[in-house]
């Protein structure tokens, strides 16, 4: 449902939003399995689609996939609305509709973590694509002393990122 509300706006019957603010993400154990092995190819910037559920300002983030079908663009920011859409709806049926779409995962080429200034550089094209706001999440994951670390951020246009504290299950 929020990738159709993102890709054609609302519904008329149905304009009610979740009322849940995003404080916290917690990345259940397949998502953040999925995450190290993005990780760990390092032949070029990987991202792809993240689907969770908000309850009491906790998103628990239970799915990680791919953006696009393969080889479509090298683009990370590309996100192919079909694709984002039939994601969207087989994951929701699968949940029996409790799941959704947040947002995106991004991990670099080098599978490092990256600096600062590189994660703020993603967060600004995933927010100027109209990807990434005050609703949805960027997980940026990589390497860091050689432990996966996670870096979740939220925002919009015109706003500083927000930090979210992010724990795994």
């Amino acid at each position: 449902m929020r990738a159709f509300r993102h890709l054609f706006g609302h519904r008329p019957e149905l304009q009610t939003q979740p009322t849940d603010s995003l404080e916290q993400v917690v990345l259940a154990a397949p998502v953040a399995q999925f995450l190290l092995r993005q990780a760990q190819l390092r032949s070029e910037t990987r991202s792809g689609l993240l689907f969770g559920r908000l309850q009491q300002g906790t998103l628990t983030l239970t799915l990680a996939t791919a953006a696009r079908w393969p080889g479509l663009t090298s683009d990370p920011f590309h996100v192919e609305r079909a694709y984002l859409l039939g994601a969207s709806d087989a994951v929701g049926f699968a949940f029996g509709g409790q799941v959704d779409w947040w947002g995106l995962w991004i991990t670099g080429a080098d599978g490092q973590a990256g600096p600062t200034r590189r994660v703020l550089r993603w967060y600004e094209r995933a927010v100027r694509r109209g990807l990434i706001d005050d609703r949805t999440v960027l997980v940026v994951a990589g390497f860091q002393d050689g432990l996966l670390s996670t870096r979740t951020l939220t925002g919009g246009p015109g706003v500083d990122p927000l930090d979210l504290p992010t724990s795994w299950e």
